[in-house]
């Protein structure tokens, strides 16, 4: 009976793990699952929110049932931090910003930004990519020149969609984001390393939901063979 009771309050804490990377995702659960046997803990017992990090960020503080959350920028997380929300964060992987067009276009340089009749942009507010990609813009000195031209998106799932069916003539997101795509979009230009801020995605524990499931996800994604699986995907570790 107390074993059934504490399978029941396993599956509560871990209904949901809040996670940014997509394109890692099936590779992910695929080992986790492995690791989830132990525990006797069945495959439907965990669920993954995909949002931005702005968005799931909120969704935490509101007290939404979360054990872990991996954020897609810095500044999110220290948000939640400053807050007393999380603990054990650390820095997990780290990810490229690039430039993307709808497959079979012609490229679009960095530097022909301002040409793009529709650009499409994560919410800046929400969406740390979209915030990088008006960095990016921003240091190239068009911002305000070509903000009148920028169509917001919800999140880079989006930014991708809009691209891979013409929505958008170009639009910024991760690297990993694009080789996840395939055919469906190509990349125009990867943006340098000092336009905007580093891609850092940190990981964190959500305190109120803090359990050993919890605990153990968080140390077999930062493990050598974890790191091994975000590799594949197109990640660069932290380590």
């Amino acid at each position: 009976m107390q074993a059934n009771r504490q399978k029941q309050v396993n599956q509560v804490h871990l209904k949901r793990l809040l996670y940014k990377l997509l394109p890692v995702l099936k590779g992910l659960l695929q080992n986790w699952l492995i690791l989830t046997k132990s525990h006797n803990l069945a495959d439907d017992q965990i669920a993954i929110n995909f949002a931005g990090s702005g968005t799931l960020r909120q969704q935490i503080e509101q007290g939404a049932p979360a054990s872990l959350f991996i954020s897609a920028d810095e500044k999110n997380m220290k948000m939640l931090q400053e807050k007393d929300l999380v603990s054990d964060v650390k820095p997990f992987v780290t990810n490229e910003l690039v430039l993307v067009v709808p497959k079979g276009q012609p490229k679009v340089e960095l530097n022909q930004i301002a040409t793009v009749k529709r650009i499409v942009l994560g919410n800046p507010e929400t969406v740390p990519a979209g915030n990088y990609g008006k960095q990016v813009l921003t240091k190239l000195g068009v911002w305000e020149q070509v903000e009148p031209n920028v169509v917001y998106a919800k999140d880079v799932k989006a930014v991708t969609a809009s691209i891979s069916q013409g929505a958008g003539d170009a639009g910024f997101i991760y690297k990993t984001d694009a080789i996840a795509a395939g055919d469906a979009v190509q990349i125009s230009a990867v943006t340098p390393a000092d336009s905007h801020d580093p891609v850092v995605y940190p990981i964190g524990i959500i305190k109120k939901y803090d359990n050993a499931l919890a605990k153990d996800f968080y140390q077999y994604v930062m493990s050598p063979e974890g790191q091994k699986v975000l590799e594949k995907y197109g990640f660069s570790t932290s380590k």
